[in-house]
């Protein structure tokens, strides 16, 4: 039988035997890059973990030589968690879940928080996923995203009130994939979790000692429940309010007003409704109501600035004058009342929002590589800022 090139795998059709495939290149690894650079291999596994006690000069000289050798880190990482998961040994994503309500791009309040958030995990070198652990605290039924029970997450950031920050550590133990994993609150201090708060109780000291130092001796204090729990920021906030008034020797009980107001105040997204309603709301309103009822109320205390904003609106529709006739303080200082120039008039209390998401990204990231495991409660400074929307306190008929 006659054969031809073609039958023979070895043989091309010009007689000569084809090429060899070419050999797979090794991966560069760690090591190769410690050995070219003359260091031992866990200090250029530390420039990638971004470990701030490397020097400059070694990061730089790492980097580069690992450049220059092809260095892939992704591979490095790929091989470290394999052998983390068949050890049964807890590994590291590098990505964290910050829990944030669907209308946070909306508030300067929630983006403040934001920008803290996701400027110290950048730099540490996690990702971030956004989601709404909501329907997942309220509902029995209702499952973590998917994101959290895959484990992808290696802890979680939120800023709930005390009944959810419960809610939030019994799911959390109900959670196989969330278990024993590291979760910082922000804003509300708590038993639960770490926590990184405003000292929110000092700042209604300081917004009330103000007002007193200006004369007024009857104030309003604009809530949402007129028995607050004691865990709240509320009752923080009406605790510095009162112990301002007992420094000044008045009983807090006959000088502190409380007038409920609905949750949507609190809502920045609320003002645009209220400077859109008719001059005569203003007069109608039950807020004005009150204070022509109680003429030696001369001034006003907001929860927040839109609170105070929307106070301020309402009496500028009835025909006050602030702060001739009244002053309004605000609080968080991160809505403006501007006047014609663009300058911010309300006066207010200005919380470290950007500060408080650093240190809790700051926190979790500790605790999360092990560097830190204690539980921690941190209370930032607050600090009183004054504008055109105080003054002293004038008689009222």
């Amino acid at each position: 039988m006659t054969t031809t090139p073609q039958d023979h795998g070895d043989i091309d059709q010009r007689g000569t035997p084809p090429e060899q495939p070419a050999k797979l290149k090794r991966a560069v690894t760690q090591r190769d890059v410690a050995i070219r650079c003359g260091l031992h291999q866990s200090t250029v596994s530390r420039v990638y973990r971004r470990d701030p006690m490397i020097p400059l000069e070694t990061i730089e000289r790492v980097l580069a030589v690992a450049h220059e050798m092809g260095y892939n880190p992704a591979h490095h990482s790929l091989a470290s968690r394999l052998v983390s998961y068949r050890h049964g040994h807890a590994v590291i994503n590098n990505m964290v879940a910050m829990s944030a309500p669907p209308t946070f791009m909306y508030y300067h309040y929630d983006a403040a928080l934001f920008r803290g958030v996701s400027a110290e995990l950048m730099q540490a070198g996690f990702a971030l996923v956004l989601t709404d652990l909501s329907s997942a605290l309220y509902e029995d039924k209702a499952e973590f995203p998917l994101c959290i029970t895959r484990g992808d997450v290696d802890g979680i950031l939120c800023y709930y009130a005390p009944d959810e920050i419960q809610r939030l550590a019994e799911r959390r133990q109900q959670t196989p994939a969330l278990a024993g994993k590291p979760v910082v609150t922000m804003i509300f201090a708590n038993e639960a979790f770490s926590a990184v708060a405003t000292d929110d109780q000092q700042g209604a000291y300081l917004a009330a000692r103000h007002l007193l130092e200006l004369g007024h001796r009857h104030l309003l204090y604009l809530c949402t429940e007129y028995d607050p729990h004691p865990d709240t920021t509320q009752a923080r906030r009406l605790a510095g309010t009162r112990r301002a008034l007992t420094e000044f020797g008045l009983d807090p009980v006959a000088h502190v007003h409380l007038f409920r107001v609905i949750y949507e105040w609190l809502n920045p997204l609320w003002i645009s409704q209220t400077v859109r309603l008719p001059s005569t709301v203003g007069n109608e309103h039950s807020l004005v109501r009150y204070l022509r009822e109680h003429p030696a109320v001369t001034a006003i205390l907001g929860m927040n600035d839109n609170t105070a904003i929307i106070a301020w609106t309402l009496l500028n529709q009835a025909g006050y004058h602030v702060p001739t006739d009244i002053s309004i303080i605000g609080f968080d200082d991160v809505d403006p009342y501007v006047d014609e120039q663009g300058r911010n008039l309300l006066t207010t209390v200005r919380l470290p929002l950007e500060q408080v998401g650093q240190q809790a990204a700051r926190l979790l990231v500790q605790q999360i590589t092990g560097r830190d495991e204690d539980r921690a409660q941190l209370i930032l400074p607050v600090e009183l800022v004054v504008r055109a929307s105080t003054g002293p306190a004038a008689l009222r008929r």
